[in-house]
């Protein structure tokens, strides 16, 4: 009986799954025998294709790397950001003017310092209400944020 001998089209099929990162009992079922008709078995796709296995990952993250560069010099906005975050080590960060520290105001009470209301004047009037208050956002702890469900009567709205 002859021995298996793979193809050029087997090898560049176990190649590309390699790189999808395919398990090899995986890649088995997609190379079938010529001689016996049916898949190969783990010891074969290892033995005749242990260099495509070794290079599969490589070659698919040097294209997808490669792809993704040309998108962002080509002026894809969202490649650029997360090409400077993942591998410039970019990151966002919200400043705030004359303050070397961040607020420790929280959510709500920004939103309320926005709407132009002033000490404790009521920015709406019960009738101007939504039928429901919204939720407020108040700081819990150092970098974590909690919901309310109802606003306190100091800022003018109701249950």
């Amino acid at each position: 009986m002859p021995k298996f001998e793979p193809t050029e089209e087997q090898r560049k099929t176990v190649e590309r799954a390699a790189g999808f990162g395919l398990p090899q009992d995986k890649i088995c079922q997609l190379v079938v025998s010529d001689r016996t008709g049916r898949p190969i078995d783990d010891d074969t796709l290892r033995r005749h294709f242990a260099f495509e296995l070794e290079r599969g990952m490589a070659v698919t993250q040097y294209k997808v790397a490669s792809s993704l560069v040309d998108n962002a010099l080509a002026g894809n906005v969202t490649a650029q950001i997360w090409y400077t975050k993942t591998q410039m080590g970019w990151k966002e960060t919200q400043r705030f003017p004359n303050s070397r520290r961040r607020s420790r105001k929280s959510f709500a009470d920004l939103a309320i310092a926005s709407s132009g209301s002033k000490g404790s004047e009521r920015p709406r009037q019960a009738a101007d209400a939504p039928r429901l208050a919204p939720r407020r956002l108040t700081a819990v702890g150092s970098n974590r944020l909690s919901c309310m469900d109802s606003l306190d009567s100091s800022h003018g709205f109701t249950r």
